[in-house]
């Protein structure tokens, strides 16, 4: 008996994962399984103060590469709102910021 799991590619970033039941975001297009693991990130940064100053970079390039295929005026906005950030955070020269404690 052989014990696999199927897997389906998120329609968003194209990443292949375990096949799951489970919720998506509200407008931002992905499967189940990328939601859950984008959550997992979130949860260790906004548990680590170290993980923190890279926050911002985690939630605009899921954004950017979950845009959503309604093109809606919210997912228009939502994407050219993290194109834009991603956009200052790379061309600066200043480093992330740091948490504060």
């Amino acid at each position: 008996m052989s014990n696999t799991t199927s897997h389906t590619r998120c329609t968003g970033c194209g990443a292949l994962l375990p096949n799951i039941d489970g919720p998506t975001h509200k407008y931002m297009t992905s499967t189940p399984a990328c939601y859950a693991h984008f959550n997992t990130i979130l949860a260790a940064e906004y548990s680590d103060p170290l993980l923190l100053p890279v926050h911002r970079f985690s939630v605009d390039t899921y954004a950017v590469k979950h845009p959503g295929h309604d093109k809606t005026r919210q997912q228009i906005q939502s994407v050219g709102l993290h194109l834009a950030r991603l956009g200052l955070q790379l061309g600066s020269d200043l480093p992330p910021r740091k948490p504060m404690m």
